[in-house]
């Protein structure tokens, strides 16, 4: 690997952010005779698509929604009484990103959208891991944190870079991590080839002290 300065400024990541329970969250609780996203008895309350809506994950029932409509959402957070597994149409989310808490694993298929300068996914605890197989698109940078392992497995497109400053980010190869110019920083946490891969001649890794 490249050692070098990336060439974005990593201090404004502040993960924590992504992990607090928003007042106007909504909640999945499966109560639906179906698992679509679009049946209004699996929410407390309609989620909105306008990119405003945060959606908590908990619970034990219909752990397999499906977004059957593309979806625009400022954030996901999941609980810790289940395994989750998204599928489905495209996601676009907003600033407050991705975060898991918990002994329990997420794993989501959709396409992913960045619709702000960063997508954060924290995966808080150590006990789960974090899946994300669909492409994820965009110019904004892919920030992982936490202290757990997010596997990062699509054929992705995202052009801001990636940077990680705690925990695993896990792939299985180059285009795993963006468009081919797009750098990475090391910041704190580890990244992880779950087989043989051979990075791009035109990808810099950046690693900074305690990465």
């Amino acid at each position: 690997m490249k050692r070098s300065l990336f060439s974005k400024v990593a201090g404004f990541f502040v993960f924590f952010a992504f992990a607090a329970t928003s007042l106007q969250a909504q909640t999945w609780v499966g109560n639906g005779s179906d698992d679509n996203w679009t049946t209004s008895d699996n929410w407390s309350s309609a989620p909105s698509n306008d990119g405003l809506a945060d959606l908590q994950f908990g619970g034990t029932m219909r752990p397999g929604p499906v977004v059957n409509s593309p979806w625009n959402i400022n954030s996901l957070a999941f609980g810790t009484d289940a395994d989750f597994v998204l599928s489905g149409s495209d996601l676009t989310i907003q600033g407050g990103g991705i975060s898991r808490t918990g002994n329990f694993s997420v794993s989501i298929g959709n396409n992913l959208v960045m619709g702000a300068p960063e997508l954060a996914v924290v995966n808080a605890t150590a006990g789960g891991t974090i899946t994300l197989s669909g492409q994820i698109s965009g110019a904004g940078i892919l920030a992982t944190g936490g202290n757990g392992v997010t596997r990062v497995l699509g054929n992705n497109t995202y052009s801001g870079g990636t940077s990680i400053t705690g925990g695993t980010l896990s792939i299985s190869d180059d285009n795993n991590l963006g468009s081919a110019t797009s750098n990475v920083l090391i910041n704190g946490g580890t990244l992880r080839a779950e087989a043989g891969l051979t990075l791009g001649a035109t990808r810099t890794i950046g690693i900074n002290p305690g990465g």
